[in-house]
């Protein structure tokens, strides 16, 4: 698994990006379906929670522990962990926020600019990660 971590933790992005488009697309629809909106987003956050797991138990641990030994000055690599807690901690307040079909169609006004700032955030994560920390796992 470890030489193969990064490919995993890409693909499991790329799961993300699309479940978010598919949630996205059916937000825009004329007859936005409500219960189809809710499944989605409780598909994604299984999908959340595990690439959470992957990279909160193993990947940022054993990339600390790899850094850590090569003299590499951890501030800026603890820092970025540490914003991943809040974007963490602020998809759940979304999810939360829109946890039944019913909340969902209650209040959809803000529902549609929640989900783009929620989409955006984990869009520059993603990027960041990808072009970022997930390269230092190679060297």
């Amino acid at each position: 698994m470890d030489k193969n971590i990064i490919n995993i933790l890409i693909g499991q992005h790329n799961v993300l990006k699309r479940q978010t488009a598919g949630i996205k697309t059916e937000s825009q629809k004329d007859a936005a379906d409500f219960t189809a909106i809710f499944a989605g987003l409780k598909e994604f956050e299984k999908s959340f929670a595990g690439h959470l797991e992957l990279e909160n138990n193993f990947f940022y641990p054993n990339l600390l522990r790899k850094l850590e030994s090569r003299g590499v000055d951890m501030r800026e690599i603890r820092k970025f962990i540490d914003e991943m807690k809040q974007i963490e901690k602020d998809v759940y307040g979304f999810l939360g926020k829109y946890d039944t079909a019913e909340k969902i169609e209650k209040n959809f006004g803000p529902f549609e600019p929640d989900l783009n700032e929620t989409i955006v955030v984990l869009l520059i994560r993603i990027y960041s990660e990808e072009n970022g920390v997930y390269l230092s796992w190679e060297d």
